[in-house]
């Protein structure tokens, strides 16, 4: 066999074992496996404890003597402006205003505006007191049967914007409360409701 020979059968060999050379190949080679990519959106937040405290309480003042008939509302209730709180008696308010402006009248002493009759009393005074403003009833001053003087206190009362949430924050987490961030409020005594807010400071 001469040499021109032996290279030719060398070169199909060779030809043809690389057709063989991936199949062999693959079997040696470790399988592996693509998986697709997800987008997770992360909202990170930071518990805290704290107490709910009010920035200012306000007091629901009559404008006129009155004897209260019937109390409609309880500390702790929420009520919207315009809502009554409580009635009036109005035939013993007048009774006593005109009383009171009798002896006023009898000693000397200054009434004011001095009605000239019961009737003009009784024309004079309301039904029922209202609220001038919504918020939460914090303590009920006037007394049922009792006779309130014109400048007397009968509520005090929280304005809904007037609350806030004071919150201790731990140390190594304050570095991610700004101001303006969202807050969600929760507690105990909330009867598993959930306000909303944001950090003013």
């Amino acid at each position: 066999m001469n040499k021109k020979k032996v290279l030719i059968i060398v070169c199909v060999f060779i030809v043809v074992l690389s057709f063989f050379i991936p199949t062999i190949a693959k079997g040696f080679l470790p399988k592996a496996s693509g998986t697709k990519t997800k987008v997770i959106n992360y909202i990170g937040y930071v518990t805290a404890t704290g107490e709910v405290v009010q920035k200012n309480k306000q007091q629901i003042v009559s404008a006129f003597p009155l004897i209260a008939s019937e109390i409609l509302i309880d500390a702790g209730d929420t009520v919207k402006k315009g809502q009554p709180l409580l009635k009036i008696d109005r035939e013993q308010t007048a009774k006593k205003i005109i009383e009171a402006s009798t002896y006023a009248s009898a000693t000397g002493a200054s009434s004011g505006t001095i009605p000239g009759s019961y009737d003009e009393a009784l024309k004079n005074i309301p039904e029922q007191i209202l609220s001038d403003k919504d918020g939460v009833i914090d303590s009920v001053i006037v007394q049922k049967g009792s006779f309130i003087n014109k400048g007397t206190p009968l509520f005090s009362l929280i304005s809904a914007g007037d609350l806030t949430v004071s919150v201790q924050v731990p140390e190594n987490k304050i570095f991610r409360v700004k101001v303006g961030q969202p807050v969600e409020i929760t507690g105990s005594g909330l009867d598993d409701k959930r306000y909303y807010g944001y950090v003013e400071s």
